[in-house]
């Protein structure tokens, strides 16, 4: 089951989460990047840095 933590790319925050998929799981990431962090969008080289520390 894929899962990420904030912490892995080294921001100071306890979010985390699972998804049964990789695209539930990136839902779930921009929802939190938009609610918490304020990042209406999240830019290319960003988004690769999630992916590769989605486990």
């Amino acid at each position: 089951m894929p899962s990420f933590k904030c912490a892995d790319l080294g921001m100071d925050c306890s979010f985390m989460a699972k998804s049964i998929t990789k695209s539930g799981l990136m839902k779930k990431i921009q929802a939190h990047a938009s609610e918490v962090h304020k990042i209406t969008s999240i830019p290319a080289d960003l988004r690769a840095k999630i992916e590769s520390a989605v486990k």
